[in-house]
């Protein structure tokens, strides 16, 4: 690691391992609240057990914080603009921790998932301010560094999730996820009181902030995913269901008017005119949410229907996040060579295959074949992000950059809600969680979607400026 004075313009630090420790507290907090990422899907058969819900009800534990993370991180940036970094960051911090609290103590779903809602407002706050404060630390030259570092925090702390929260909900509870996080966030918190830099004051005018188009496009959002989770249930004719729908259909055509008017809006439409970024978009989208569709049910599948314990599951799924931590890397190289449609058709084909396989599989069959699937669809949908990133940020000119790059994370929180809110509908629809074909259908769905993005070819040549951009 470089010489840590080089940082001293940047920070004032007193003391030459100031950025290293900078580092450290952002990485921890980081970690700490990215742990449960992946783990609640496995935890949400033990959760609908315990507080006496249905599979439906419970999923919005994950929804709910997804949705709400999507909105607040356009506002997380335009408030760190204002207040400052520092500032920011300890709010999202400390609005995070109290979420875990409320989370672990939750005695009911409702309160549940309003503390996973303000768990996912913190993270929103802490997560790109973090990433900056890290980052503004290193010299231009320098700044792989922290950003390699945070990379693979960022892919490490779910894994570690689902390797001691299956032990943990299978041994304990449910409610041990929660309460594991608090140590690690409150160890961040103190520290970073003495390590993070001062907030230093900004020349430039804030940027505005189109809470407008937030507010509505999020209210967009959740109608639509209650109606897909709650549809089947209400029954589609109901007066619940088309009143949900109807609401839908006002909202989003409303938050697409607000954002061509918005100065600054959360999803700039003139990213929209651009043949690449709009296929672009929808690749990743539509195989993003076939993806956490399937994440979310297949422990279902081994929970409900196969009896599979939780510690066996969260062994059982890990070769997924694992094939996503290696194939990541090696995608950029094949991007150099190839251009972003090949990857991208390629992986959509591997996440299709598995979703394929998935509908086939039965939890008595032998485990070495959904191995191989799984590793198919992690290592499918690391080369349709890399690639349909590399895509959207070099189609966009320098002025559109930023919202290129926020236009990514946004659409790929809505297509995990999307995803997840899409798979519980279908399985509700098709008989319920305790309904073997139910789950045959639900991936065959999920399969269908995918293999129809692997027929959508991006027409663009890619050189080595494209991927360095990525």
């Amino acid at each position: 690691m470089p010489d840590d004075s080089a940082a001293g313009d940047a920070l004032n630090p007193p003391r030459q391992w100031s950025r290293r420790a900078v580092l450290a507290v952002v990485l921890l907090a980081a970690f700490s609240t990215n742990l449960t990422l992946t783990i609640l899907t496995i935890a949400l058969a033990p959760i609908a057990l315990d507080l006496h819900v249905s599979i439906g009800d419970v999923a919005w534990v994950t929804l709910a914080p997804m949705v709400v993370s999507a909105v607040v991180t356009p506002a997380a940036g335009r408030l760190a603009d204002r207040a400052g970094r520092k500032k920011t960051w300890l709010l999202g911090i400390v609005v995070a921790t109290l979420g875990m609290l409320a989370s672990g103590l939750a005695p009911t779903l409702p309160w549940l998932i309003v503390a996973r809602v303000v768990t996912g407002a913190g993270t929103a706050l802490v997560l790109p301010s973090g990433l900056a404060i890290a980052a503004s630390a290193w010299s231009p030259e320098e700044q792989s560094v922290p950003l390699g570092y945070w990379t693979s925090t960022m892919a490490f702390s779910p894994t570690l999730g689902i390797l001691l929260g299956g032990v943990a909900i299978e041994y304990a509870s449910w409610r041990v996820l929660f309460f594991a996080q608090l140590p690690i966030a409150l160890v961040a918190t103190v520290l970073a009181l003495s390590v993070l830099p001062a907030d230093v004051p900004s020349e430039e005018s804030p940027r505005p902030f189109d809470g407008l188009g937030a507010l509505v496009g999020a209210a967009a959002a959740l109608a639509a995913l209650l109606w897909m989770v709650r549809a089947p249930h209400w029954g589609f004719l109901s007066a619940a269901s088309l009143a949900v729908l109807a609401l839908a259909l006002v909202l989003v055509p409303l938050f697409w008017r607000i954002e061509q008017r918005a100065e600054e809006p959360v999803l700039p439409p003139r990213l929209f005119e651009r043949q690449v970024t709009r296929r672009a978009l929808l690749s990743r989208s539509m195989v993003q949410a076939v993806y956490m569709g399937s994440f979310l049910i297949m422990p279902v599948l081994l929970t409900r229907v196969g009896g599979w314990s939780p510690g066996v599951v969260a062994a059982a799924l890990l070769p997924r996040p694992i094939a996503m931590g290696i194939v990541g890397p090696l995608a950029g190289v094949l991007i150099r060579r190839t251009g972003v449609s090949g990857p991208t058709q390629v992986g959509a084909l591997l996440v299709g295959l598995a979703c394929a396989y998935y509908a086939w599989f039965d939890p008595d069959m032998s485990y070495w074949p959904l191995a191989l699937a799984l590793v198919a669809q992690g290592g499918g949908l690391a080369l349709v992000s890399t690639a349909t990133a590399a895509a959207v940020t070099s189609d966009s000119d320098a002025r559109d950059l930023g919202a290129s790059s926020a236009s990514l994370g946004l659409t790929t929180a809505l297509a995990n809600a999307g995803g997840m809110a899409l798979l519980l509908g279908a399985l509700e629809a098709l008989g319920g969680d305790l309904v073997p074909s139910a789950y045959s259908g639900s991936f065959a769905l999920a399969a269908a979607l995918a293999l129809g993005m692997a027929l959508l070819p991006i027409r663009q040549p890619l050189g080595d400026e494209l991927v360095s951009r990525t």
